[in-house]
């Protein structure tokens, strides 16, 4: 049994994190099984994929269109419409070396990951084949993407949603295709709790240590304008207002790692944002960081500020498993992440005034904040471990292997 995964990006993005929990857990569960990772492109991703024992290979994606995007086409129709037109001549050629490249692999099932995988993927894939489309993603968001994706036609093929939202929402749009919740996991024995070094992440940072009584609240993302970076300086202006007594410091962690235009901040953008607001003393930058462990357990806070509906938030089951007080946008998938109150603390999405209360809180409050923490961690290791993923996936897969299974 040969299962092929194609994923656009070749980063360690949390898209790329998830998959690799995916493989490492299918692995585990059918060690026989020949999985092969296709990129469209190379980087640490498939240096990562080998070393969990399955064969990675990249096929470059053209520039022009790895920058097409939903993003550009709904902030510039005009220009997004010309560089469509430009990067149409080296459309071909990429399906075509991508149709060789599944001739060569021969798999006996695709699971593709992202809106561009799922389109080149079903459009050069031989139509016997069968298809998982796994969604990380609200694909209704996607006003260009979700049209496309209406006119795939596949014989047999599944849907994967990373949430009970995310599935339903993919459901709505490939509705001729059975769907199932596939919730991401983490790898709970590398997640887990351990000493904080407040004066290492300051240092990180080329900042100085706080005090005792300082605090350290942190985002860690990459910078898609969707992940709240500008609701999470608000919001650390206002918690600097209302409690000038406390040595706060606020930690943006992450950069710019995809290629879509316009759908990413710059850092320049947030230093102005956090200047703007007389908060830039009190924000700290590290750069991407390909393990956050060490991040996570020196934060007294992680912040998940997501200002649109999150399909899964990555960063708030990674935060509990390693024991952090978390606070987290109450929205879409990751609202299905926890128990308000019990293992984090919600925040209306978008609403710095909310998440500065909810800071405050849980600065405030250290008792609450560990035994929130602690709560998070059982819960994780209880619902998010990653040696469940693969069983779940081979069942999906028994559906769509089934004789007789169709669309």
């Amino acid at each position: 049994m040969r299962v092929l995964f194609v994923n656009p990006a070749a980063e360690l993005g949390g898209g790329e994190r998830c998959l690799l929990d995916l493989v490492a857990s299918l692995h585990a569960a059918e060690p026989r099984w020949d999985l092969h990772v296709l990129a469209f492109g190379d980087g640490p991703f498939l240096d990562r994929v080998r070393e969990l024992g399955a064969t990675a290979s990249a096929l470059p994606f053209p520039e022009r269109l790895a920058r097409l995007g939903d993003s550009q086409f709904a902030g510039a129709p005009l220009g997004f419409a010309r560089d469509l037109s430009r990067a149409a001549w080296f459309a071909a050629p990429f399906a075509r070396a991508l149709r060789q490249r599944f001739r060569d692999l021969r798999p006996d099932v695709v699971h593709t990951h992202g809106i561009k995988a799922h389109l080149f993927g079903s459009v050069v894939a031989d139509a016997r084949v069968p298809f998982a489309f796994h969604f990380q993603d609200f694909p209704t968001d996607r006003p260009l993407s979700q049209h496309l994706l209406r006119g795939l036609r596949r014989r047999r093929a599944i849907v994967l949603g990373n949430s009970h939202a995310v599935a339903a929402d993919a459901h709505s749009v490939l509705r001729r295709y059975r769907a199932f919740t596939l919730y991401n996991t983490v790898d709970t024995a590398h997640y887990t709790p351990g000493p904080a070094e407040p004066d290492w992440l300051s240092a990180l940072a080329g900042l100085a240590p706080l005090p005792p009584a300082g605090v350290n609240v942190g985002l860690v993302a990459t910078y898609a304008r969707w992940k709240g970076h500008d609701v999470f300086i608000r919001a650390a202006a206002e918690v600097c207002r209302r409690a000038p007594d406390v040595p706060f410091r606020f930690f943006i962690v992450g950069g710019p790692i995809y290629a879509t235009a316009g759908s990413q901040f710059t850092r320049a953008e947030l230093e102005a944002l956090a200047r703007q607001l007389g908060v830039d003393a009190h924000i700290a930058w590290v750069p991407f960081q390909p393990d956050v462990t060490r991040i996570y357990r020196s934060l007294d806070v992680v912040v998940h500020a997501s200002s649109r509906r999150e399909p899964f938030g990555r960063v708030i089951v990674e935060a509990m498993a390693c024991e952090r007080g978390v606070i987290a946008a109450r929205a879409g998938g990751a609202a299905e992440l926890f128990e308000d109150g019990r293992h984090a603390l919600g925040f209306a999405p978008g609403d710095p005034h909310d998440l500065a209360r909810a800071i405050l809180e849980l600065a405030r409050d250290p008792v609450r904040r560990a035994a929130l923490a602690a709560a998070g961690r059982t819960h994780t290791r209880a619902t998010f471990d990653r040696a469940r993923m693969g069983p779940e996936l081979v069942a999906a897969y028994a559906t769509l292997l089934a004789p007789g299974q169709s669309s």
